[in-house]
């Protein structure tokens, strides 16, 4: 009986010391499998900071293109409103030129009116000392 026992001992012992041979295997690969999905994800966090890094870029180069569409804005609408005004003062001299221009019109209507009834006026007198 002692015998079958110390064979079953060591029947048990051999199996347990397969198992344990086994799950340190398992151990072992699970471990590599975590230390290369701790490696991937270094990898990716890396990527994620480089990603961040430019995205910082940009945001800084847009702040400066904000500025400086800002500043072309300001430039621009002053150099416009002068433009408006110098086409106003245009438009306003251009008004007062055709109104006198209209008023010299006139005159020059009454000076022809004058102008054709003195000729009139000349033709009678020479008429009469024609006679």
């Amino acid at each position: 009986m002692e015998d079958k026992i110390f064979d079953l001992l060591e029947k048990i012992y051999a199996e347990f010391s397969e198992f344990r041979k086994e799950t340190n295997s398992r151990f072992d690969t699970l471990e590599n499998r975590l230390d290369n999905l701790e490696n991937r994800l270094d990898k990716v966090e890396n990527r994620l900071d480089k990603v961040e890094n430019r995205l910082g870029n940009v945001e800084n180069r847009l702040n400066t293109v904000e500025g400086h569409i800002t500043r072309i804005e300001n430039e621009h609408g002053q150099k416009l409103n002068a433009l408006f005004d110098g086409y106003k003062q245009v438009y306003e001299t251009i008004h007062e030129f055709d109104k006198s221009l209209a008023h010299i019109g006139s005159k020059l209507d009454n000076l022809s009116i004058t102008v054709s009834t003195h000729d009139s006026k000349l033709e009678v007198l020479e008429g009469g000392r024609k006679r």
